[in-house]
């Protein structure tokens, strides 16, 4: 189990390295707006539910 994880970690990161660093940038930024927009809808649902903070 633990080779098949490694081999795919080894797989990515080899897919990874060949990027060019412009498209590396794009993924980052693609990755951070995504999360941003995730915890920004997280963190408002628990400031209008205030019953939810109770919980």
């Amino acid at each position: 189990m633990f080779n098949l994880l490694y081999s795919l970690f080894g797989w990515l990161f080899g897919l990874w390295e060949k990027l060019p660093d412009s498209a590396k940038e794009k993924i980052i930024d693609m990755i951070v707006n995504a999360a941003e927009a995730i915890f920004r809808e997280f963190f408002r649902s628990k400031k209008e539910d205030p019953e939810a903070n109770n919980a």
